[in-house]
């Protein structure tokens, strides 16, 4: 669908520019300018699996955009009250802003597509958010007005200031160009019926270098990141003060705290609390329902010194810019699975972010996730210079081993689980033979009961095939005595059948229920060690 999307707007007139996005990053050295890839594993680190799912409906990109350097300006003294020049930057480096995208797409019917909003996004996001302007934000939001429902008391949110006019308008912020790109994949994706009930979940990292000179993400001493987030995966930023993590976004189901507020604010008393209420792009069905495309948008400024816990003692330790170490994206095949502080000591030593990568992703596996599962991980100027104890290398052990414990009861459950349905099966048959049984005995009885109310005189007739034959009248009397007697004998044999699967069943299920008290004894246990572990660290 992701290919075919491509052609569905081509009859709607827009602004767009030529793209210019690239996939490298570039800064200047004393020798010029130089690329680097951004798929360099030792640039962005990235895990992907399908796990035990059939279809893959995760999905990530990256590339490095061009904005307009005053529009960033901009951004950063309204979301950071920072100052920066352009200009000291220079025109090959003062546009250039690092995007990175991670997907999770999901359908509400089975076979219905679930990967196709997700692939969208993968192919398409990255160059409308670069390409989106201002003078189209009237026209989006009086489609969005046509949407009903929720979106009949929708004032624009960060769109506010344009959405009756362009025309002595301020430059759009981060905040208003993600707005404003979320909307439009959903104006686009709205003329696509397999849309109508499939979505996708999507946060994007954005990192723009404030250094003069230019300086890669990786390296920069003052970097401004923004997120744009939109449903339940995960932006984890780490600090290299004792590997703190600093969730950069919220879960965005309808009794969240953000969106229980905005549900509220503009549903009123239509608030429903059903699945229906959450952050999704895509889903074009539910959009009344206040499914929106809004993206929640955070901006923190990546600076200056730190204070640091070394040994319980707090310590100033200079270090110019260099007190984050990476930043985490994961779906929620991993945060189903891991706390947001397991995640991101994972990423700890890793010989590169690629490798971090695959060590979040083969973990939560390693515990059962089946999830399709994504992790990527960013490395920042702090990169390999955390410093304090792994404060989850415990936990993971305890985690690690009960796994292994509970494998064999996993196994030992999932073949008593399917011996059991195989027995529900052969216990359908003979409740389904025993049903037959009994209408033919009612049929053969209410013969013989006609049979005897027959004179020598009358005649009996046998339909054979179109045809009817004529039977002696004694001889088909003894027909129905023989079939009846058959007839009632395979009743006694289904009935000893249908006690003997009967206990068996009573019997697995005893055992199946065994193991699932064992296996949740072993699951409590493991649930009372996190809060134990949690506590000691807020201690």
């Amino acid at each position: 669908m992701a290919l075919r999307l491509l052609q569905i707007r081509k009859s709607i007139p827009t602004l767009r520019k030529s793209a210019r996005y690239h996939d490298y990053v570039r800064f200047a050295t004393q020798g010029g300018v130089i690329r680097i890839p951004l798929n360099s594993p030792k640039v962005i680190g990235v895990a992907n699996s399908r796990g035990d799912r059939s279809h893959q409906e995760d999905f990530y990109a990256y590339a490095t955009l061009s904005l307009d350097p005053e529009e960033l300006r901009l951004n950063v003294k309204k979301a950071l009250d920072v100052d920066w020049d352009p200009s000291k930057v220079g025109d090959t480096f003062s546009g250039q802003v690092t995007f990175i995208g991670i997907y999770d797409g999901r359908a509400h019917k089975p076979r219905h597509g679930g990967s196709a909003v997700s692939q969208y996004l993968r192919q398409e996001l990255h160059g409308i958010f670069e390409s989106v302007n201002k003078v189209a934000i009237p026209e989006l939001f009086a489609w969005a007005k046509e949407l009903g429902g929720y979106f009949r008391r929708f004032k624009g949110g960060a769109l506010a200031p344009w959405i009756t006019s362009t025309e002595n308008t301020p430059a759009l912020d981060l905040e208003a160009r993600a707005t404003e790109a979320f909307f439009e994949v959903d104006r686009n994706l709205s003329s696509d019926p397999v849309s109508q009930s499939c979505g996708a979940t999507a946060s994007v990292v954005l990192l723009h270098s404030l250094d003069a000179p230019a300086t890669p993400f990786f390296s920069s001493e003052k970097l401004v990141l923004t997120v744009a987030h939109c449903g339940d995966t995960r932006v984890l930023l780490c600090s290299v003060n004792a590997g703190r993590v600093v969730p950069m976004t919220e879960t965005h189901h309808a009794d969240a705290h953000v969106e229980s507020i905005r549900l509220r604010r503009m549903m009123g008393a239509s608030l429903i609390t059903d699945s229906f209420g959450e952050s999704s792009l895509g889903d074009l069905r539910f959009k009344k329902y206040g499914v929106t495309p809004e993206p929640q948008v955070q901006t923190k400024l990546l600076d200056g010194d730190t204070f640091f816990l070394l040994y319980q003692r707090l310590c100033f330790i200079p270090h110019s810019g260099k007190e984050w170490a990476y930043i985490v994206l994961v779906s929620d095949g991993v945060s189903s699975i891991l706390s947001d502080a397991e995640v991101v000591d994972l990423a700890r030593g890793a010989r590169d972010p690629k490798a971090a990568a695959e060590n979040i992703l083969a973990f939560a596996q390693e515990l059962g996730g089946e999830d399709n599962a994504t992790a990527i991980v960013v490395p920042l100027a702090g990169w390999g210079k955390i410093v304090g104890p792994d404060a989850t290398k415990d936990l993971r052990e305890y985690r690690r081993q009960q796994a292994v414990m509970t494998e064999p009861l996993q196994a030992k459950l999932q073949i008593a689980s399917a011996e059991f349905q195989k027995m529900q099966g052969e216990l359908s048959i003979a409740v389904e033979a025993r049903q037959r049984l009994d209408a033919q005995l009612s049929e053969n009885e209410l013969v013989k009961k006609e049979f005897a109310l027959l004179t020598p005189e009358n005649k009996v007739f046998k339909l054979v095939g179109p045809v009817l034959v004529k039977q002696d009248q004694a001889e088909a009397k003894s027909n129905v005595e023989t079939r009846l007697e058959f007839i009632r004998s395979e009743i006694k044999r289904v009935e000893i059948q249908l006690k003997d699967i009967q206990g068996k069943q009573e019997k697995k299920k005893v055992e199946i229920i065994e193991i699932q008290t064992a296996l949740q004894q072993l699951q409590t246990q493991q649930a009372s060690k996190p809060a134990q572990h949690s506590g000691m660290l807020a201690a």
